[in-house]
């Protein structure tokens, strides 16, 4: 019998200072609103995702933490930056 993955549970958890907003945890179907008042840049960040690509939030910067691909190959590596190419943000690194 397969055993049932747990559901994984968020938590609002915001951090601000008078210019700047940080969410350590959001549902991700439920991406916290950029601010309307004053200038803003959205950084997003993720890591470790290993060839796989999936729905990554809008921002201005996205930053990859590391962990692009499984064993390192080039046509794993090829894969994984023509979807991080294929995002949204102005600037990735």
């Amino acid at each position: 019998m397969p055993q049932k993955i747990p559901q994984r549970r968020y938590r609002n958890v915001v951090l601000r200072s008078k210019n700047a907003v940080v969410h350590l945890e959001y549902k991700p179907q439920h991406l916290p609103p950029k601010p309307t008042e004053g200038i803003w840049t959205r950084f997003v960040c993720i890591s470790d995702t290993h060839t796989k690509s999936f729905d990554v939030p809008d921002g201005d910067v996205l930053l990859h933490g590391g962990d692009l691909t499984n064993l390192g190959t080039v046509p794993e590596f090829e894969r994984t930056t023509e979807w991080l190419y294929s995002l949204p943000h102005r600037f990735k690194m």
